[in-house]
């Protein structure tokens, strides 16, 4: 097994395709994904990641698998994180124009795509937890963001598909079904007035609702 705990400061321009490397001591891990190491990109431009998977020990390591902190420009394709036990599979926090495509976040402690306080964020063709492999929290997470597009993205098996608190998000296409709660959640009904989702898109079977607002089903 391959493991890479690496962290990008402010090196614009870095581009990583099937970046691995031998696990080191156990100890060593711990410590790194304790302080939310994996793939870190902190105030970084300009990166792409293609290709790369963290794979978790379960129960024990608890950073994020990929992280994009104060960053702008970085982009994920066909990219896999499982196994956090405590954060999310993908986070971005205070950053801009952060794509993830062809991404898979699933069977980590909190939720497989997680996005706070960004804008420009596209989600495209990513994928959420699913059969066995749900996600304990949430698939796809937005807080206080702006401009979020969840494009012919796959949630199952999670908390809830989608949440958005405080955020304009538009969901096109796609499948949220069988969430424990709702294949789309929003906070308060200014988050429903301030989002979309296409007629395609298909929230079946899900425990609680199709789409809740504050926690009350409406559809």
């Amino acid at each position: 097994m391959f493991h890479l705990d690496l962290e990008i400061a402010a090196l614009p321009g870095v581009d990583l395709h099937y970046a691995l490397k031998p696990l080191p001591h156990s100890s060593v891990v711990n410590a790194l994904n304790a302080e939310g190491a994996c793939f870190d990109s902190v105030y970084s431009a300009n990166n792409t990641y293609r290709d790369c998977e963290v794979i978790q020990r379960p129960g024990e390591s608890t950073g994020s698998g990929f992280s994009a902190t104060q960053s702008s420009g970085i982009g994920y394709q066909q990219c896999a994180s499982s196994g956090s036990a405590y954060w999310q599979g993908f986070t971005t926090y205070l950053s801009q124009a952060i794509s993830y495509t062809d991404c898979y976040g699933y069977s980590n402690g909190q939720r497989g795509l997680n996005c706070e306080q960004s804008s420009d964020v596209r989600y495209i063709n990513c994928r959420a937890g699913g059969d066995a492999v749900g996600n304990h929290g949430d698939g796809i997470y937005v807080f206080k963001s702006k401009n979020v597009d969840v494009v012919d993205c796959t949630a199952r098996a999670n908390q809830s598909g989608v949440v958005n608190i405080g955020s304009n998000v538009r969901i096109v296409g796609g499948w949220f079904t069988a969430n424990r709660e709702a294949g789309v959640a929003f906070g308060s009904e200014e988050d429903w007035q301030n989002s979309s989702i296409d007629v395609d898109s298909v929230l079946t079977a899900n425990g609680r609702a199709a789409v809740a607002i504050a926690g009350v089903p409406i559809a």
